[in-house]
Order: structure tokens, then C-alpha cells, then sequence
């Protein structure tokens, strides 16, 4: 992106705010709280607009109720909030890696109905341990396969350890972590029905990530539906 298109993007999401900024704002009829430092203007703008939507409407299309959801990679508690308020999904729990957003997390579930989700921090990882993680100035690129920005390093589990700590068992899997995914072992998401997972091939590389897709199709999962970079899959 050309430095000039940046500036005209950095302006623009600053004219938005100024014009439209309250400390609450909604989207799919849920309250989302802007009064944090990880709410940029460019993350204001996104709030506002279309955020997280095809993860959304994946989940409105293919979770039910009854589904038992873990959800790794949380960013703002949007979709949990979206999945336990709009779809009912009584059995939930968020993990998100990046400690500066906890509290905004807690914040959102706490103005929509959903104080009881459990809220894990952690950076999900091929083994148990710690990891280094990068923390970006907008954290949705806040990754552990970054390593442009701040690093800090955290506690690191299993996707099977973070089951365990659960009051129930989980069938439902959400996972957007920023191309961590590529490095996840196929045989860790074996406990799963059926997967909600956001790609990143502009990160990791499109061969790579056709690569690991396959390895889930030769594990059992078909892909059922793909909304932009995000995929639902489906044990056959």
C-alpha cells in the first residue's frame, strides 16, 4: 500500500471517529465498549462497520445452541458475544494470548449478557510451555508467527490442555490466530465436530495453507463452506 493511500486511510478513520465517536457503539445488535487503547481509529472504523462478519456468518449459518464452543483467539469478544447473545450457545469459553485485551474482552461479554464465559489467556501452541508473542499496534496482527513489534512472551497450551481446564467438553472449535494455525499438528483438533477457522495465506503463503487444509481433509474434515479467508469444516 502506497504511503499516500495510507495517509488517506489515516484520515479518513480519524474524520470517522471525531464524527461518530461514543463509548459504545453497535454492531449486529450487540454493544461493543470503544473506550480502551486497543480501540484505534482504524479499529473504530472496522467496530463500526463489518467487523469479523464472515466469521459471523458462519457461525449464524452452521452453530446451534446446543453446539459446545471453545473459541481461540478472541480479539475483542465480538463473536462470542455474537454466538452466546444472538445464537444462544450456552456452553462457550474464549482464550485469547494477548494480556492487554482482557479486560476490553471481559468489558464487551460484561454489556452483553455473557459474564459467565469463561475467559482464558493463553497462546495456543504446538506443545505446553511459554512462547514468544508479538504484540502489534493494531492487535488483530498481534501474533505468535509475527516478528515485527513488541515481543513479551506467554503461557503457551496445548489446544487438549485448554480443554481441560473447561467445565465441559467442547465439540465446536473457533480459531483465528493470525497464521499460528499452520503450526498446530492435525491430530490436536481430533476432539472436534466441526471447525470455524479464519486462513491466513497473506501471512503464511498460500502453499503452505492449501498444505494444511489437506492435512485436515486427510484427517476426516471436509470443507463444507468458506466465507473471504475463513473456512467451515466438518467432520465426514
Amino acid at each position: 500500500m502506497s504511503f499516500i493511500k495510507r495517509a488517506r486511510q489515516r484520515l479518513r478513520n480519524r474524520l470517522f471517529r471525531l464524527l461518530n465517536d461514543k463509548p459504545e457503539i453497535e454492531n449486529l445488535g450487540l454493544k461493543l465498549w470503544t473506550r480502551h487503547p486497543a480501540v484505534t481509529d482504524k479499529m473504530f472504523f472496522a467496530m463500526s462497520r463489518r467487523y469479523e462478519r464472515a466469521e459471523a456468518d458462519l457461525a449464524t449459518k452452521y452453530i446451534r445452541p446446543d453446539h459446545r464452543v471453545l473459541e481461540i483467539g478472541a480479539g475483542v469478544g465480538f463473536l462470542a458475544c455474537h454466538n452466546r447473545r444472538n445464537i444462544g450457545v450456552r456452553d462457550y469459553a474464549v482464550v485469547e494470548a494477548n494480556p492487554r485485551l482482557l479486560d476490553l474482552i471481559r468489558k464487551n461479554l460484561d454489556l452483553n449478557g455473557a459474564a459467565d464465559v469463561p475467559l482464558l489467556n493463553a497462546a495456543v501452541a504446538p506443545e505446553d510451555g511459554t512462547i514468544r508473542f508479538t504484540l502489534s499496534a493494531e492487535f488483530w496482527a498481534s501474533s505468535t508467527a509475527h516478528q515485527d513489534g513488541e515481543m513479551i512472551e506467554v503461557e503457551a497450551q496445548t489446544i487438549d490442555s485448554l480443554r481441560k481446564r473447561l467445565a465441559f467438553t467442547p465439540d465446536t472449535l473457533i480459531i483465528d490466530i493470525e497464521g499460528g494455525e499452520i503450526s498446530l499438528p492435525t491430530e490436536h483438533f481430533a476432539g472436534f465436530d466441526r471447525i470455524v477457522m479464519e486462513t491466513h495465506p497473506q501471512i503464511v503463503g498460500e502453499a503452505p495453507n492449501r498444505e494444511m487444509l489437506a492435512r485436515f481433509a486427510a484427517a476426516g474434515f471436509v470443507l463444507k463452506d468458506e466465507n473471504d479467508n475463513v473456512v467451515f469444516l466438518e467432520r465426514g
